[in-house]
């Protein structure tokens, strides 16, 4: 079986689960429901993820994320 998932996410662990689980849920009808319903009241606020990706660096300053969440885990939050 052939697929056209790109060589840098094909090899990713769990690609394959991870696709299935996201197919058999959006051919869940109570699921695709809730999508919907959610685009429609909240489809207005989304940005684009280079957008997003920019606010949330510039809101880090000289920490990366990575870091800020490994310093959250190390205090216990």
């Amino acid at each position: 079986m052939t697929t056209n998932v790109p060589k840098r996410t094909a090899h990713r662990p769990g690609h394959e689960v991870e696709l299935i689980l996201r197919l058999q849920g959006l051919g869940d009808p109570a699921i695709s429901d809730y999508i919907a319903k959610s685009r429609a009241k909240y489809g207005k606020f989304s940005l684009p993820i280079e957008e997003a990706r920019r606010i949330v660096d510039a809101s880090m300053g000289e920490h990366t994320l990575s870091q800020v969440l490994h310093e959250m885990r190390e205090d216990g939050y």
